[in-house]
């Protein structure tokens, strides 16, 4: 199995694991752990939630962010926050251009917003200044997509989060799929939606794709629950 797997993690360019260091590691295991909780939380305290929502919604969005990032590494956990405002959950039937957190966009970019908005469940919205946030439709009768926030947190990721050299592989194995046949949507959108089937259930799915599989592992861990 291992000799497996290692095969596998050189057919998709990938390092292979590095062995760890013997000594005792519990000090400097126990501060990272602390720093990664409060990375998470920092995230928590900026997400967004529309008066009225209901408690599914905003128990909903933590979650499935806490499941996503909880095992991505420190240092990708750091650039994400350091370019990610949050999650914010718009209301149905209304444009986020009425929220406050896009009350100082000039109105050029207002219009364009509010002109795409009407098609979207939810977009990884890039503001001037280089930032982003997560917008999500909040559905009639109180709910959120779970895929939709998955999918548009894989794009900040993808953006934020990545190495270069993880971005030069998504560019390869998107064209090499594109050449097949599988895809004509851009590597943002085939990265994203890897990493929706990562997370749900479509994990056969993407191990056919042998060096998606190894990269998403890489990125985000082995383990592909998000508690409900």
């Amino acid at each position: 199995k291992a000799e497996s797997d290692a095969s596998f993690t050189a057919q998709a360019g990938l390092p292979a694991p590095a062995l760890m260091a013997a000594g005792p590691q519990a000090p400097a295991m126990t501060a990272a752990k602390g720093l990664r909780e409060e990375v998470l939380r920092s995230f928590e305290r900026n997400h967004v939630f529309p008066e009225g929502a209901s408690q599914e919604v905003r128990e909903s969005v933590p979650r499935i962010v806490r499941g996503m990032l909880s095992n991505i590494s420190l240092d990708k956990l750091q650039r994400i926050a350091g370019c990610m405002k949050g999650v914010i959950v718009v209301p149905g039937g209304r444009s986020p251009t009425a929220l406050a957190p896009f009350a100082g966009l000039p109105p050029d970019k207002l219009s364009e917003l509010d002109r795409e908005w009407r098609h979207l469940g939810g977009c990884a919205y890039r503001f001037p200044d280089g930032s982003f946030m997560v917008l999500i439709k909040e559905k009639y009768g109180g709910w959120i997509s779970e895929s939709t926030v998955i999918h548009e947190l894989g794009h900040i990721v993808h953006l934020c989060g990545l190495t270069g050299s993880q971005k030069e592989l998504v560019e390869k194995i998107y064209a090499e799929q594109e050449r097949e046949g599988a895809y004509r949507n851009g590597p943002f959108e085939y990265f994203a939606q890897n990493t929706a089937l990562w997370f749900q259930n479509g994990s056969q799915w993407v191990r056919d794709d042998v060096k998606m599989y190894y990269l998403l592992e890489a990125v985000y861990g082995s383990s592909r629950e998000i508690a409900q």
